[in-house]
């Protein structure tokens, strides 16, 4: 329609200069006039042909531009691919035909695309408005914009997006997927699964989206649908014999066995762990994570071969925390402190290093300094473990109070809350610590 108006206007332009030659001969001499009727028809037809050359020697520049950047997309070269584009898009369009407009939109794209491929999201969505404003009716170009905003953390942009894209195109699978993952970010479990499931429809052998699919099932609390996405997507995968991405097998498999963590069935997450670690020995993830219900289950020497194969291939405070949680379960105390104080370098304000150098130092007898470590851990904790009746936050809490009163109001309150068998080892903690101040007080009473 665009195009259309720019052709009337055009033409409306070309009437008008004829109508003012006509009038500007009234006022010349015969002989001029004369002379203007001959040489008019001649100048007019040379004026086109320079016209038309022109736009033949525009047009085959473009074509060279164009192909250049497409050679250099294709071979991944993504500036260079942008700079190509960017001379299209540089070109003066005043006078050039619909077929270099056609280019023109193309290249647009194209340049979009790259800097999308390059994660300069700002630019890319720049382009996309741009294209979108010329064409508004590409439904691919509205996803790739609502990919832009989503990186950008502009989710309600990216979901308005992904709702026109759908609505232009309702056979492709990609904008649900997408809108599956917004709706994720912002908590809207319900509607990424709904989201999630139109793009299964769409293309059911949809690996990531099965892979999404359960996790916010896992999210909601349906752990059985859960468990089947994942498989799911595993087997999808075994047939196609081709790692997707992030969704490989080890991590579907990994992701399996959090879900049978959660639900306290630590054998089957045990074999789950390790079936992800036969996938991908380098997955330290999946060491970590089994060395954690190693860790629960008591058996400290296996879950410490699994920290320290977890620390060969990253090195995290998360990991070396768990290695001296490990050691320090096997009474080999100075070598866990040396691990936290490495987690303690790796992430200076992590809690869980100071609370654990706490309970070292106080195996050791060393109290003075187990109340300053649990004084750091303390206020380094956030609110929320507090309101949400974290039993490690209640220890530390009684830990550092001066009154005996306070402290012995605290550790009840960590026994009682000490229930799961993650805390078995804070529970008797708890339990000879409290009983070494109610013996104290009991002295203070005799006295």
């Amino acid at each position: 329609m665009k195009q259309i108006k720019n052709e009337s206007m055009k033409d409306g332009l070309s009437f008008l200069a004829i109508v003012a030659l006509i009038l500007l001969m009234s006022f010349m001499s015969p002989l001029i006039r004369l002379l203007c009727i001959v040489a008019g028809p001649v100048l007019w037809v040379i004026i086109l042909f320079l016209r038309n050359r022109y736009r033949k020697v525009r047009l085959r520049q473009l074509n060279i531009f164009f192909m250049q950047g497409q050679q250099a997309y294709e071979e991944q070269q993504y500036q260079i691919a942008i700079d190509n584009f960017q001379l299209i898009l540089k070109s003066p369009l005043l006078f050039l035909d619909s077929q270099t407009r056609n280019m023109y939109d193309k290249a647009l794209y194209a340049l979009a695309s790259c800097q999308y491929l390059l994660k300069d999201y700002p630019q890319a969505i720049k382009s996309y408005s741009q294209l979108l404003r010329r064409q508004p009716e590409i439904p691919t170009v509205y996803t790739y914009r609502g990919i832009c905003y989503g990186e950008q953390g502009e989710h309600e942009l990216a979901i308005c997006d992904y709702h026109k894209s759908i609505e232009l195109d309702s056979s492709s699978p990609k904008p649900f997927y997408h809108l599956g993952k917004s709706h994720a970010i912002q908590g809207n479990y319900e509607a990424a699964v709904e989201s999630y499931s139109g793009a299964i429809i769409l293309n059911s052998r949809y690996v990531h989206a099965y892979d999404f699919r359960g996790w916010n099932y896992f999210k909601l609390g349906d752990t059985g649908r859960a468990l089947a996405d994942y498989q799911k997507a595993i087997e999808i995968i075994r047939e196609d014999h081709m790692p997707i991405g992030g969704s490989s097998i080890a991590n579907l498999l990994r992701m399996r066995g959090k879900i049978f963590t959660k639900c306290g069935d630590y054998d089957s997450a045990i074999e789950e762990y390790s079936q992800s670690i036969t996938y991908d020995t380098e997955n330290a993830s999946s060491y970590l994570d089994r060395g954690i219900i190693y860790l629960y289950q008591d058996e400290s020497i296996k879950a410490l071969e699994d920290f320290q194969q977890s620390r060969r291939i990253t090195q995290s405070s998360s990991v070396y925390y768990y290695e001296a949680l490990a050691l320090n379960s096997l009474e080999r105390y100075d070598e866990s402190l040396e691990s936290l104080k490495i987690a303690i370098n790796h992430e200076s304000d992590y809690a869980p290093a100071y609370y654990l150098k706490g309970r070292i130092y106080s195996a050791q007898g060393s109290e003075d300094k187990a109340k300053e470590a649990y004084s750091n851990a303390f206020s380094l904790e956030s609110e929320s473990s507090i309101r949400f009746n974290d039993p490690n936050t209640f220890y530390i809490r009684a830990v550092i109070q001066e009154e005996a009163s306070l402290a012995i109001e605290g550790l009840e309150e960590v026994i009682k809350f000490c229930k799961d068998l993650k805390y078995k080892s804070l529970l008797s903690l708890a339990k000879s610590r409290l009983d070494t101040i109610k013996g104290a007080e009991g002295k203070q009473e005799d006295s």
